[in-house]
This record gives C-alpha cells, structure tokens and sequence, in this order.
C-alpha cells in the first residue's frame, strides 16, 4: 500500500489516526508493515554487506560512508511518523511503537563480518529512537518513549541477558569501531568533499576531531526534518540535548534495575562536551527538577522508570556521573 502514497499522504494518515481515539489498530497496520518492509530491505546483505574486502582506511571508508547514507535514505520514510508519535502518541499507543523498534532490530546481532559494519546495522534504531526522543522532549509528551526506548528488548552487549533497547543501541554501539570513518563524517557535514587527500588527513590527525562526531552528525542530519517544529537552532540544540539526556537516563536506569550497573550504556552526545563548564550540568538540572516534582514530574507520571520518581533521580544522577568522567577528556 505505501508504494503507491507519497510521504504527505502517509503523514496526513498519520495525523488522523493519533487524533482518532479507536485508531490503534489502524495505527498499528499503518507502521508495523512500513517498518517491516524498511528492516527487510536492511537485510539484503548485496546492498547492504558486512564484509568488504578494502582494508586501508582509503578504501574503507567510502564503504562505510555508502551504508550510513543508504540506512539514512532507508528509514526516512518512517521518521517523520516517528516525528509526530513522539510529539502526539498517547499511552495507548506504546505497543505500536515497540512494535516499530522490534521490527528494526531484527537485523541487529552478532554476524560474522566486519565488527564495524555488523555494529552500524542498529544505526536505523538509533536515528527513530533520536527522533522520537527530540519530538518527545519538544512536547513534554513522554510515553511514547516507553515504547519507543523501554519495552523493545535485545541482547546485553557483555552477556547473555535482555537489556531495554535504549542501553545498547546508541551512537556508542553503532559506531565507535573506527574512529576515522567518524571524523571523515563530521567533515563531510561540515562541508567537504569525500576525497583520498581528505580520508588521509582525517586518517593521520590533520583535521580537527569533535568529542562526539556520531551524535553531532545525528543533530545534523536530522535538523531538516524538526526544520517546521523550533524556530531556531537554540530551540533545537536545547531539544536535542534533553532528548539524548533521556535516552541516557532510561539506558542507566535499566542498568541500575537489572544489576548492570557498572555498564554506562547510553549516548553521552553533545550535551557533554558543550556544557562542560557549567556550573550546574543539563542533566543535574533534571536530577532537581525530577526531585522536587517527584510522581508529577512529566516523565515518571508518562511510566518511564517504572513511574518512579527516585529512580529517575537515581538514573539522572548515574548520568552525571558517568558524564564527568567523558569531560574529564574534553578538557
């Protein structure tokens, strides 16, 4: 059915079906086969290998590059539905979006391949669960992070055991492996051309190198689609950072219940490095502001941290922990 709709005709539907309050299973027919459909076309290993034969980082990386656009181009159907279930999904809906993410991950696991390419699979994860977190954090309309970042399950990175989604799927899982494809990226969004002279300097510490090249390409690639929600990039930075603070509170939290405590997880983007002198951190500030307004606090009173209000400070304050030592390096 959605071959033969555009985008518009796909949002319009969309619209509808979130003001219509007997719309769920429409809802669901709407989103679980377009997220089927897009993580099917992931799976086709010719488009999309996780093995190369280049081994130079010349070679490499326009090979790396090719996936991350063509998992961007992918999933872009299904953002801008992913854009208003964060800003206007209700409590009824989670299961809709927890069906969305399952159908994503299907292609995320341990395959035999190149580690960086079998990593960058859950990048399509990362880019909804960043879109629904930013339209979340525009509206103050939390639940549907429920189902977006806390019901879908994987496997633990360092064992055997589930863990929510949003603990290990994260610009830190997803591309961490190899530094220069990162910071060739980042160069890229800055403006340059993809060259041999470029991958070299990149490669030989020529360039200047960002402290979180993954999660300042993701505010950068998807700036155009919130283009109509903020009407400046002050307003979108601010969503951006509270969206990624959310996301790494959710993934401490999840550690923290489940013992694994010691196991950061999370994004630990932008909002480090640029608030790394501050007096009072971003997610400190949060931290207050989940105490003071305990079980009415917008997040706890959606069911994110098992509605509770102590464990929200909790996970905030693992947050602040964990961050400190990221700036330590910034500095």
């Amino acid at each position: 059915m959605t071959d033969l709709v555009t985008e518009s005709d796909l949002v319009a539907t969309m619209k509808e079906l979130l003001r219509d309050p007997a719309g769920d299973i429409k809802l669901e027919d709407l989103m679980r086969p377009l997220a089927r459909r897009i993580a099917t076309a992931f799976a086709d290993q010719d488009s999309f290998p996780v093995s190369v034969l280049e081994q130079d980082m010349v070679g490499f990386v326009p090979r790396w590059l090719e996936q991350v656009r063509g998992y961007e181009d992918g999933v872009r159907p299904i953002l801008s539905l992913v854009r208003l279930a964060g800003a206007y999904g209700r409590p009824e809906h989670v299961v809709v979006w927890e069906q969305v993410v399952k159908a994503l991950m299907r292609n995320v696991g341990n395959l035999a391949g190149h580690p960086a390419l079998v990593e960058l699979r859950g990048y399509p994860t990362v880019l909804v669960l960043h879109v629904a977190a930013i339209a979340a954090a525009s509206r103050e309309n939390w639940s549907p992070l429920v189902g977006f970042a806390v019901r879908p399950m994987t496997t633990a990175q360092y064992s055997n055991e589930k863990a929510v989604v949003a603990e290990e799927v994260t610009v830190l899982s997803v591309a961490g492996r190899v530094e220069t494809t990162l910071h060739v990226l980042t160069q890229l969004d800055e403006g340059q051309a993809l060259d041999e002279e470029l991958i070299r300097r990149v490669d030989g510490g020529q360039t200047r190198r960002r402290y979180t090249p993954m999660s300042d390409h993701l505010h950068h690639v998807l700036r155009e689609l919130f283009r109509d929600e903020f009407d400046d990039d002050v307003e979108y930075d601010a969503a951006f950072d509270r969206a990624e603070i959310m996301l790494d509170a959710i993934a401490a939290d999840a550690a923290l219940e489940s013992g694994r405590g010691h196991w950061p997880g999370g994004n630990y983007g932008r909002y480090t490095w640029k608030d790394r002198y501050a007096d009072v951190r971003p997610e400190g500030r949060l931290a207050v502001e989940a105490g003071a307004a305990g079980a009415s606090w917008g997040p706890t009173a959606a069911g994110l941290f098992g509605g509770d209000a102590e464990r929200a400070v909790r996970a905030l304050e693992k947050v602040q922990t964990v961050a400190t030592e990221y700036r330590k390096a910034y500095r």
